[in-house]
């Protein structure tokens, strides 16, 4: 969280997309909790799946803000003036 907020403030589009990939193994991990576990109860499911929706929600966020990012990157060297 801390890494993508860091990224966020100051724009960088490599701490945010470190801070996609730790999404991601997230995601695996809770993925592991309701998929494989060998005994979930119906709370914690519930609760899961609340917790993927959120996940999923932060994987969206992220790619939008790196692509604005990489984009106005992008547009910030090709039109300066010097």
């Amino acid at each position: 969280m801390y890494l993508g907020q860091q990224g966020n403030l100051t724009e960088r589009v490599t701490a945010s997309v470190i801070s996609l990939l730790m999404i991601f193994a997230v995601f695996v991990g809770v993925l592991y909790l309701l998929m494989w576990q060998t005994y979930v109860l119906w709370l914690e499911a519930v609760l899961i799946c609340v917790e993927m929706a959120f996940l999923a929600f932060e994987i969206i966020f992220a790619f939008i803000t790196i692509l604005t990012f990489a984009r106005y990157a992008v547009l910030h060297l090709c039109c300066r003036r010097e």
